[in-house]
């Protein structure tokens, strides 16, 4: 990772502390995915004040126009990004993987659960709920923070991705609590906005205050 300069007379980091930087760089910029985070939050809690019915089957595919609509501003913050703080390049023959960030007595059991939990909100919720919508978009990223949890190299970060991904993973099951489609899909795509603006605001401080602020030229770095 190339950043000339970086908190250079700041306090040293840890190995963990660099390797979990390295090989969560492109997660960490926050501001790139956050604003869809706000705007999922938002249109959630139109739909409900509008047209809540709309939420049935509009929140999935509302959620996934997000993504490409604001796809053009992902790409400028993620250019903005390496311009203040350069670029991390795999090694070669030593991608980050998962292979990279857990351990087999951490990953197996965790693939286990994350396998059991998709057959019940693919095939168990469907067959017995109203539900037609099986909440992928709300289940992956709970799992991805939930992995990023495990080596996490300070305790704050430990706990907040832990806390909001098992949130996710919990609020997936709402359904089997509650017939109301509607507070089902607000609930869901409304706490899934939520996690992405704060978790993106949480990660991108996260980042400046290890690297700098971005608009400060001491810190920034050629690719």
């Amino acid at each position: 990772m190339s950043s000339a300069g970086a908190r250079a007379s700041g306090p040293p980091r840890s190995p963990d502390q660099v390797r979990f930087f390295t090989q969560f760089y492109h997660q960490l910029k926050g501001l790139c995915y956050a604003p869809a985070g706000g705007l999922l939050l938002l249109g959630v809690l139109g739909g409900l004040l509008v047209r809540p019915q709309m939420l049935i089957h509009g929140a999935p595919l509302g959620a996934l126009a997000l993504l490409v609509l604001t796809s053009p501003w992902m790409w400028y913050m993620h250019r903005r990004y390496e311009s203040a703080y350069g670029r991390v390049r795999g090694r070669e023959g030593h991608g980050s993987s998962l292979g990279d960030v857990l351990s087999a007595w951490t990953f197996v059991p965790l693939l286990t659960g994350a396998l059991c939990w998709i057959a019940l909100v693919t095939f168990y919720i469907p067959q017995h709920t109203p539900l037609g919508d099986n909440h992928f978009l709300v289940f992956f990223p709970g799992w991805m923070l939930i992995v990023a949890s495990l080596p996490a190299p300070l305790p704050g970060l430990r706990w907040t991705y832990a806390t909001t991904g098992v949130l996710l993973f919990l609020v997936t099951l709402l359904p089997l609590i509650t017939t109301n489609m509607v507070v089902v899909q607000a609930v869901n795509y409304g706490l899934l906005g939520a996690v992405i603006l704060g978790v993106g605001l949480y990660n991108h401080r996260l980042l400046v205050g290890t690297l700098g602020p971005m608009a400060d030229t001491e810190v920034s770095a050629d690719a």
